[in-house]
């Protein structure tokens, strides 16, 4: 017994000099990181600091340099031009931090995507996910398709593990955290050295060396990870050294919303630019070069297929929804009481708050509204202040509300407050191409949803919403006024998420795993 009993307390002191390590190793990540950003991007981290605090982005305050504007914009060859030209030496340093960061971006995109080994005949699938972000650490779209996908991959009876991208999360600016995050049944593993490095080469190395090491505890048969083509990068390497195929899962068309997140007016970006020509050629690259590409819609697959890659290789996997809200049974009065919401008929949404979200139009459509009509936001973001003050403009504070951020187990009343679920996405490339999770959640739930009328919105509520024309506030306000006067079914558009679960996208995923491994590369 006095045996056993020495023996358990080793085990918890070990566990637990274990768990400081890595909270000591992450701390250690976290200021290598912020030195690093200090030097390399000084006015990077004050707009990354400003954002994650809530603060006005001090960072807008200061001129930039001609080098600047131009590496902002994407022109990389044109910003190595400019940054030799400066005069002024304050100028000369800001522009040698321009040529340190191009010439870092540039070296990421001169790196060869592997072609998936072609390996076949394994019995036993064994998953090693790599996503670049989770839960608890990052609540967002991306976050929980992973949350959910990875659960459903785990449910169809393929063993399955995460491991997040290295430096994850010091590199967003969380000092402490464990060596693995256990959610539900999802184990997610840190990638994380003591020191974050200087060098892009170093980074890719390490990142590698990360993803074999776990990958071969793991006895992992097939590497999945996702957008953006860095993760490509460094997963394929790892997979040839494995001698095991690997998968890429196409999550956004990051190119394409590259263009729509600027952070100043007075600068737009192109499809001409250097950034999205080099990018969309290296998606395109990893896309081709792996065993297997799962996409989000149909719409992805079509456009893939038109770039080259071969539909045979191409899996659609859409976003779903979750079983627990099919069979939810909290009334609105009940989530009401727990959000402390207090409305005649709510308007809202669930969702980042950025400008192609299309939040502005809402805004401006409220007016058109009887008094009675509120909107409300869960969710935070870069757009923020600036739609605040828009509503201040129109003096509709008392009728818009930003709630923020509220945690994914929490999330649930939040929709059921509401009376109806806009998506007002404006109307660009990546909201033309890109499927949303948060209208599927408002379908399960019974809540009308209206839509501005872009592809990727139809097909991902299957013709089961009310469409409207992007970014247009009279079309909006009638669209919720149609909603108002009992104008829709939402039986239809519940039996619609009721047919789109996770548990068959689960299932999907487990035959298109198998797929690969019994034909190789495909």
């Amino acid at each position: 017994m006095r045996r056993n009993s020495q023996k358990d307390s080793f085990a918890v002191g070990r566990a637990r000099g274990g768990a400081l390590i890595a909270e000591v190793r992450s701390f250690s990540s976290f200021v290598t990181f912020l030195v690093k950003e200090a030097v390399t991007d000084p006015r990077g981290l004050v707009r990354k600091a400003c954002s994650k605090l809530g603060l006005p982005n001090a960072e807008s305050h200061f001129r930039s340099t001609p080098a600047e504007l131009a590496e902002y914009r994407g022109d990389y060859s044109h910003a190595l031009e400019l940054a030799g030209e400066a005069r002024v030496f304050f100028h000369r340093f800001r522009n040698a931090l321009v040529k340190k960061r191009v010439s870092d971006e540039l070296w990421w995109f001169a790196q060869t995507v592997e072609t998936s080994p072609n390996q076949a005949g394994t019995d036993a699938t064994r998953v090693l996910y790599v996503a670049g972000n989770s839960r608890p650490h990052t609540n967002s779209g991306y976050s929980k398709r992973t949350h959910s996908l990875v659960k459903a991959i785990q449910a169809s009876g393929v063993p399955i593990s995460v491991l997040t991208r290295l430096g994850y999360p010091s590199v967003v600016g969380v000092p402490f955290s464990k060596k693995v995050d256990q959610i539900d049944s999802v184990r997610y593993e840190r990638n994380m050295g003591w020191i974050f490095p200087v060098t892009p080469k170093k980074e890719f190395e390490l990142a590698k060396q990360g993803i074999v090491r776990v990958a071969k505890r793991e006895n992992a048969t097939i590497l999945h990870t996702t957008t953006s083509f860095k993760n490509a990068v460094v997963v394929s390497a790892a997979a040839k050294e494995l001698q095991i195929p690997w998968v890429y899962e196409v999550r956004g068309e990051i190119e394409k919303t590259w263009l729509t997140t600027t952070s100043s007016g007075s600068v737009t970006r192109s499809m001409d630019s250097d950034h999205f020509r080099l990018s969309r050629q290296k998606e395109l690259e990893a896309a081709t070069a792996a065993s297997g590409v799962v996409v989000l819609s149909h719409l992805s697959a079509k456009d893939l297929v038109e770039a080259g890659v071969r539909r045979q290789k191409i899996c659609v996997a859409p976003n779903a929804a979750e079983k627990s809200l099919l069979q939810g049974t909290m009334s609105q009065r009940e989530a009401r009481m727990c959000t402390d919401v207090n409305a005649e008929f709510l308007v809202g949404t669930v969702t980042s708050v950025v400008g192609y979200e299309g939040l502005e139009t809402m805004i401006r459509a409220l007016p058109l509204l009887p008094d009675h009509v509120s909107f409300l936001v869960v969710g935070d973001g870069t757009d923020k202040r600036r739609l605040e003050a828009i509503a201040a403009e129109l003096n509709l504070e008392s009728r818009v509300s930003f709630v923020g951020r509220k945690p994914q187990d929490e999330i649930v009343p939040w929709y059921r407050s509401l009376d109806a679920f806009v998506v007002p996405r404006i109307d660009s490339p990546v909201c033309r191409a890109v499927t949303p999770i948060k209208p599927l959640a408002a379908m399960a739930l019974g809540i009308p949803v209206i839509a501005s009328d872009l592809p990727a919105l139809r097909e991902v509520t299957g013709g089961c919403a009310k469409y409207v024309e992007p970014e247009n506030p009279t079309a909006l306000a009638e669209g919720i006024r149609a909603v108002t006067e009992g104008k829709y079914e939402s039986t239809r558009a519940r039996a619609w998420a009721e047919a789109r679960t996770w548990d068959r996208v689960g299932n999907v995923l487990r035959e298109f795993y198998q797929e690969i491994e019994k034909k190789g590369t495909r």
